[in-house]
């Protein structure tokens, strides 16, 4: 498992692992929605798969 932790893309250097649960790994990017009581989308923020989802500030 440590040495799937450091694998990234020689072609893409944003594109990193990401947990989806203890057991569940991706490869790839993570999108962040915000969105309206009304549930319009009202801002959108792509991040590395590694990034926390507690860290992205988005406009409401």
């Amino acid at each position: 498992m440590e040495k799937i932790k450091s694998i990234q893309s020689e072609h893409d250097e944003d594109a990193t692992i990401g947990h989806k649960s203890i057991d569940t790994n991706f490869f790839g990017y993570k999108s962040h929605l915000a969105m309206t009581d009304e549930r319009l989308i009202s801002g959108i923020e792509v991040t590395t798969g590694r990034s926390t989802d507690t860290n992205v500030k988005l406009p409401r």
